[in-house]
Parts: structure tokens; C-alpha cells; sequence
């Protein structure tokens, strides 16, 4: 609009758009708010009667059709693209939940089981589309293992360094941890009064709560129940250490809730891989950890392990020395 405005004051043409539409008194603002208009017109399928006078304002509204007509087509195109797409994700979860509904009502499952479960399905799937898992971005598969670990390490690291082994290894071994997070790190989400484990079973694996809030009861009375909070507690660590540590009690979600696993298999086998000195470490801390549960009374033993309560008694079972001994002997 400026440009098309100030035309008529550059060169020597006595026809101008002004002299052809505007009034001799005419205010300024009055041609540059035509000027306005003819400029939205170039955009636009809208017509308007200013037309260009002499050779450089014709010049110049040839080019500014180009302009428009290049990016009027790229906007157009864009939005078009965007609805598209948007449509196609409304009708893909749209078909999705329909097929779960169907297969609810062909199955006769209770009713109030199938709420449930959609309830938690579209939680799930909201939650999914929020966080984007690394599944769903497919070049993330050619990226190298290291740079995968890397990723992933970075990503769980605030869950996993509360633990204080877990933050020496952070410090000393990073390597390994990151290694951790790709061959023995899943993560699992449990809907509201899921329950994770029960009484008596066989542990498999230890567990940080991510998000979400879980209720651990040992017995029937209620004076034994504990709640399990995200970040600030870790459950079943005894599992890494014993190849048959049965759970003390039960575990139930409250809400939504997701928690990252250490597979206790998984964990072995990582860690025999390390180098001697990491293994040395870890070898210390399980002798010192086993030996301090081993003392507890039977009924101050638990699945749980609450940051804190036991922090200061954990942190005291890593050994802090290992690594610089090594370095010493490594200069000498």
C-alpha cells in the first residue's frame, strides 16, 4: 500500500492513479487508505476500479500480482494440508475407539468394566499424542545405539538419580546408565486402582514412579498403608539384588499413573558387561544393602522405599573411594 501510495510521486508522469480517481483536496489519508484497498485486492478474488495509470505503477502491480498469486496459492495450500490433517487424525481415533466399542458389545464385557477401560484408552491415547513416544518418530531408528542411549538417558535421568547409586553412576558411569535405558528400561502406566503387584508375588523388576501417586499396603490394616510419590520414591530395589524376592504387599494406583521398570534380568546383564571398577561398586553397594535388610525386623521390611527416610542410610552404601583408587593406580 506505501509503495503503490508513493508511485505517484516518483517519475515525471503527469497520469497518475491519484490524478485519475482522487480529487484535487484530497487528504492524504484518504489516498493512502485506497492505496489500502487496491493492495488487499492483489490477495484477494475482490475487484476494485483503481487501476494503474503509466508504466511504473503498471510495473509495479504486475509484480505484486506475481507476489500474491505465489503466496496466496503457498497460504491456501498450507491450510489445506493442516485441515487435512487434522481431519485425517480426528477420523483415525474416531475409528479406533468405534472398533473398541465394538469389540466391548461383541465380547459382553460388563458395562462398567468398558468404561473403564475407554476411560483409560482415551486418557492413554491423549496422553500420547501430548508426550509423543519415541516410537512414533521413525528416524529416531537411525540413530546410532549411543546417541539412542543418550537420548533416552536424558530423558529418565530425573527419575533415576534420585536413587543414590543410580546418581554415583551418573557421576562414574554414564555410559552404563545409558545402556540401562535402552536394554533394560520400559515404561508402564496403570489406570486408576490397577494394581501393579500383590502379596506374594514373584518381584521381577524395580520401579520409579514417574507420575501419578500409588498406595502400598502390607496387610489389611490401614495403619501399614504408604503412598508411593513420583520422584521421591523407588519400589521393589531388593528385586535387583535376590533372584527370588517375593512382594511384602500390594500396590494400586491412584489415578493415572506411569512408572519406569529396571528389568532385574536386564539390569545383571548390563552391568557384567561394565568395567571392572563400576562392578566393583555395584558388587559393594548390593553386600552393604542386603546386609542392612537382612537386619531389619520382619515387620520394618517393605517393598517401598521412601527418599526420605532411608536416603542418608542408602547414600552411605555406595563407596565413594573406588573410583579415585583406580584413577590413582591408573597414574601410577
Amino acid at each position: 500500500a506505501c509503495v503503490f501510495f508513493a508511485t505517484t510521486t516518483v517519475g515525471t508522469y503527469e497520469k497518475t492513479w491519484t490524478a485519475e480517481y482522487m480529487s484535487p483536496n484530497a487528504d492524504w489519508r484518504d489516498s493512502y487508505m485506497v492505496a489500502l484497498h487496491w493492495s488487499l485486492t492483489q490477495f484477494t478474488p475482490a475487484a476494485m476500479d483503481v487501476q494503474p495509470q503509466n508504466m511504473l505503477e503498471r510495473g509495479y502491480a504486475i509484480s505484486v500480482v506475481i507476489f500474491a498469486l505465489v503466496g496466496f496459492s503457498y497460504v491456501v495450500g498450507d491450510i489445506s494440508s493442516c485441515l487435512t490433517q487434522l481431519r485425517n487424525m480426528s477420523e483415525t481415533s474416531s475409528k479406533e475407539f468405534r472398533k473398541l466399542r465394538n469389540f466391548m458389545r461383541m465380547h459382553k464385557v460388563p458395562r462398567q468394566l468398558a468404561l473403564r477401560v475407554t476411560k483409560f484408552a482415551e486418557h492413554a491415547y491423549s496422553k500420547q499424542r501430548e508426550a509423543m513416544p519415541m516410537s512414533k518418530v521413525t528416524l529416531l531408528n537411525m540413530v546410532s545405539e549411543q546417541l539412542l542411549g543418550e537420548l533416552t538417558f536424558e530423558m529418565n535421568k530425573p527419575h533415576l538419580i534420585i536413587h543414590p547409586l543410580f546418581e554415583n553412576m551418573e557421576n562414574n558411569g554414564t555410559i552404563v546408565l545409558q545402556r540401562l535405558c535402552t536394554k533394560a528400561l520400559t515404561t508402564k502406566q496403570l489406570a486408576h486402582n490397577d494394581f501393579l503387584f500383590v502379596t506374594g508375588e514373584q518381584a521381577e523388576a524395580m520401579y520409579f514412579l514417574s507420575s501419578g501417586v500409588l498406595l502400598y499396603k502390607k496387610s489389611l490394616s490401614e495403619e501399614d498403608e504408604e503412598y508411593v510419590q513420583a520422584n521421591l520414591d523407588w519400589v521393589t530395589e531388593p528385586a535387583l539384588w535376590l533372584n527370588n524376592w517375593e512382594h511384602l504387599g500390594t500396590a494400586e494406583a491412584h489415578g493415572e499413573s506411569v512408572l519406569i521398570s529396571i528389568s532385574a534380568d536386564r539390569f545383571k546383564k548390563v552391568v557384567s558387561q561394565a568395567n571392572p571398577v563400576l562392578i566393583r561398586v555395584v558388587q559393594i553397594y548390593a553386600r552393604r544393602f542386603l546386609a542392612w535388610i537382612n537386619d531389619l525386623p520382619l515387620n520394618e521390611l517393605s517393598d517401598v522405599f521412601q527418599k526420605e527416610l532411608v536416603e542418608a542410610k542408602i547414600r552411605s552404601f555406595v563407596p565413594e573411594n573406588v573410583f579415585m583408587r583406580s584413577s590413582s593406580n591408573e597414574l601410577h
